[in-house]
Parts: structure tokens; sequence; C-alpha cells
């Protein structure tokens, strides 16, 4: 979890409900992004330096407490996260121009050899979820708060397809694979007032509204391992 006892929010860990909170992180800076590896050895996380946003990525060992820095010290790194069997880790760079946020795929043991699969053309691109197996990567390419689309990366040959439908001040975003790697979950905007709860077929990329006559804003959800349950939260009158 992230709390505060001091002037920055901390990691800190929980094992049992009600139970202690114990501090894993001590920075004068905020700490966030927090991403557990699968096996639970390690997770990886995020910070900047006097709030100048150059966000780093680090890998914080559970068995030993070490956090090792996985990305250049100089560049903006963002939407670190996991492949489903923690081999790998994507995040978005600004490494190669300063200003356009790439997307790289690499493994914690060797940061350095990090490959580029998506050569941006903006500052709004981030990965947002691997498939089950690993050969895929849905990212998201933001243009506003209120236009954003996804598309699909082979992490063998790097191709890029549109996965969304590409319609201008439409949002498709928080894009979470289905076990069976056939579907993604997400939240659009599509043909409505409201941010809505969906999921998008891959081979036919028919998308279809889970909640239809919720009449609020989902903020977030997320999926549990086997993917049977989906948890989110909706915005009703202010209020989370």
């Amino acid at each position: 979890i992230s709390t505060r006892f001091g002037q920055a929010a901390q990691i800190h860990r929980v094992t049992q409900p009600g139970g202690a909170r114990t501090e894993l992180t001590f920075y004068a800076d905020r700490v966030q992004g927090l991403r557990y590896r699968p096996d639970g050895n390690s997770f990886l996380f995020s910070k900047d330096i006097g709030g100048g946003e150059w966000y780093q990525i680090y890998d914080y060992d559970t068995r030993t407490g070490h956090a090792a820095l996985l990305t250049d010290g100089k560049s903006r790194n963002v939407g670190a996260l996991w492949s489903r069997d923690g081999a790998h880790f994507a995040y978005a760079s600004t490494r190669r121009n300063g200003r356009d946020t790439d997307i790289y795929i690499g493994v914690p043991e060797h940061p350095e050899e990090a490959r580029r699969v998506v050569e941006a053309d903006s500052g709004g691109w981030e990965p947002e979820d691997f498939s089950p197996d690993g050969k895929a990567l849905v990212v998201v390419r933001g243009t506003s708060a209120y236009e954003a689309a996804l598309f699909l990366v082979d992490t063998a040959s790097d191709q890029r397809t549109p996965l969304s439908p590409q319609q201008t001040g439409v949002s498709y975003r928080h894009a979470r694979f289905t076990p069976d790697g056939k579907s993604v979950y997400l939240i659009t905007n599509q043909d409505s007032d409201f941010e809505q709860l969906a999921s998008l077929d891959l081979a036919t990329h028919r998308v279809t509204i889970l909640r239809p006559g919720l009449k609020w804003d989902v903020t977030t959800f997320d999926l549990s391992h086997d993917g049977r349950r989906l948890a989110y939260i909706v915005n009703e009158n202010g209020s989370d």
C-alpha cells in the first residue's frame, strides 16, 4: 500500500487485514506505481527527485530490501508493468529524444538491454498490459483527456496494429487482457457522455458495453488473476 507518515507517500507492506504496516521505502520524494512481480520476490516502483517529474523506475527486492535502478537516471519513465510470467517488464521512456514516450521491453536482470518496441510520435504513449502468453502488448496513445486509442504490439516482430476503433474525440484506455487472450476489458466513452466499462474482441474489434444502464463514470477497474471477477470504481455524483 501507499501511505504517508511524513511529507511524502511511501510503500508499506500489510500482511493481513487489520495488520500492522511495515514501511519499505524511505525517500524524501513520493514513491508510486507499485507493481509486484508475479512471484512476489520484487516489485517495481517509480519516483522522481524534487518534484521534477523525471521519473525513474526501480526494482525492489523484497528479500533483501535493495532497490535497483532500472532506467537511465535522466529521462522520464512511466507505466512500468510486468508480463504474466514475470520474465519481462514494459515501460514508456523519453530517453531517445527527451520528448516522445517510446515503449520498451526489458528484463530486470539486464535493464540496459531493454528493447524499443514502439517508436512514438508524441508524449502520450504507455503500455497497458501483456497478453497471457507474453506474445503481445496492448498500448495506448492518448492525445487528450477525452481521446485515446489502443494498439496491439507483437513482442517478437514489433509490428503494431490498431485495436480500438479510430474515432476522433473517443477514448479507449485502461485495457486488460482476459485470461484466454481473446479480448480485453477497457474503459471508453464510445457513444456516451460517460466513461463506460466495456470489452473488446480482438478478432472482430467489436466493443461491448458491460453496464449499459450505468449513468456515472467508471474511473478504474481491476481483474482477478483467474479472470472470473472484475472490480470497478464508479464516480457517483462526485464520490468514488
